[in-house]
């Protein structure tokens, strides 16, 4: 049986973690809505409520931009903005702009950009983007410390 606004309360409580998460994969805004909208449609066909309305949202979402990434033919370079985080950012680390910290980023392995992308703008946890990306949660883990780890020695020491 399903509850009657659950798909309503998962895209509210989740709208921007999912449009990030998406637009991790397309590189693209408007391609990341779109890929949100395709799998809020395919959810709202569903017979049944998922067990875990939010990880379900995310995998539908994901699998979803990365359909449309496959569909463009879409290179893996990463473009997009940072821009909610550049003030924060700049006033932490004195920089000009969040353009250092997305060469920053870039710089980090796609799964390890991921994986942090997932966990601090999404608040997802390792468990739940293990089972998103059907990655054992160790490995996840190992992904975020890694790329922290190169982040840190890309800001230098000072800032850590």
């Amino acid at each position: 049986m399903l509850e009657e606004n659950w798909l309503a309360d998962v895209y509210e409580k989740n709208r921007d973690g999912l449009v990030r998460c998406a637009w991790n994969i397309t590189k693209n805004q408007t391609e990341a809505e779109d890929a949100v909208h395709a799998a809020f449609l395919a959810m709202a066909n569903r017979c049944e409520q998922p067990v875990d309305p939010k990880l379900y949202a995310y995998r539908s979402v994901r699998n979803s931009a990365l359909n449309i990434r496959r569909a463009n033919g879409r290179s893996a370079r990463f473009r997009r903005s940072l821009a909610s985080n550049e003030e924060a950012i700049d006033n932490r680390t004195g920089r000009q702009n969040g353009a250092d910290l997305e060469d920053m980023l870039r710089a980090l392995p796609d799964e390890a950009r991921e994986v942090v992308e997932l966990h601090l703008h999404s608040n997802l946890t390792f468990r739940e983007i293990g089972a998103l990306t059907e990655t054992p949660t160790q490995t996840i883990a190992s992904r975020y410390r890694r790329a922290i780890a190169r982040l840190r020695e890309l800001l230098g020491e000072e800032y850590t």
